[in-house]
């Protein structure tokens, strides 16, 4: 592990060290946490589906609409997502 001293003379780079003053901090000036996160709410990404998986990746792409209402079609026939059914093809196609 280089130490910073190290890392400026193997650069080249002057160190300046720069002496500020301290600075006396005023936390009341700061919004509470309630504040905070009622003016910024925070969205979590809803839980992964029983499909998803670490070893999964989101895509995109594109594909004739035909193609895609006929898959909607099949896909609700067997009662499940379409994307599941996509899901499935693509693995039996990997497989064959």
């Amino acid at each position: 592990m280089h130490t910073e001293d190290e890392i400026y003379q193997a650069l080249d780079i002057p160190f300046v060290d720069l002496d500020f003053p301290d600075l006396e901090l005023v936390l009341e000036d700061l919004p509470s946490l309630e504040e905070v996160l009622r003016d910024n709410p925070v969205t979590l990404s809803p839980p992964p589906t029983a499909a998803q998986t670490l070893f999964s990746n989101r895509i995109c792409i594109r594909v004739p609409r035909w193609v895609l209402a006929e898959i909607k079609k099949r896909a609700a026939a067997q009662g499940e997502k379409y994307q599941t059914l996509i899901n499935q093809l693509l693995a039996q196609y990997v497989a064959a």
